[in-house]
């Protein structure tokens, strides 16, 4: 190698650390916690209501996405939404529990189009964190409800 080369090496090297070094020193917060997504069940996804300082989850059309505490946490508007798969119910538009936890695929045409719009809203505001993993009570339970 010549002596152009090794210049060019060094230059990159001595560069490389300049930034680095900048980076560390200019960085006073700690990096944010890493969400590794994941598959919930019904039983896991009922964990994360609020309660005791969980961030909420609420399920929609197989995304599972982490919500405000604000509108979904306890006691507030839509806590029946968190900790399960509400895509009934928001197809539906309607708050409750009574149909969570059930196949959204059975939904109306029209019950279909505003569960697209929902989605397209969550996707918007919240971070999805998973995935729904649905059980064979899901399936039987949507084929007891009205679509």
């Amino acid at each position: 190698m010549d002596l152009a080369m090794y210049c060019l090496v060094g230059l990159v090297v001595v560069g490389a650390l300049w930034i680095f070094t900048r980076t560390q020193e200019t960085r006073k917060e700690p990096v944010p916690n890493v969400v590794v997504p994941r598959g919930f069940t019904a039983a896991e996804l009922a964990n994360y209501t609020g309660e005791n300082g969980t961030v909420p989850y609420v399920s929609v059309k197989g995304t599972v996405f982490a919500v405000s505490r604000e509108f979904y946490g306890p006691g507030n508007a839509y806590n029946a939404f968190a900790g399960v798969d509400a895509s009934r119910h928001l197809g539906k538009v309607r708050v409750g529990r009574d149909e969570c936890n059930a196949d959204w695929t059975t939904l109306s045409f029209e019950h279909l189009q505003v569960l697209d719009e929902w989605e397209e809203r969550f996707r918007a505001k919240y971070m999805p964190v998973g995935w729904f993993i649905p059980d064979a009570s899901y399936y039987a339970k949507a084929k007891t409800l009205d679509p």
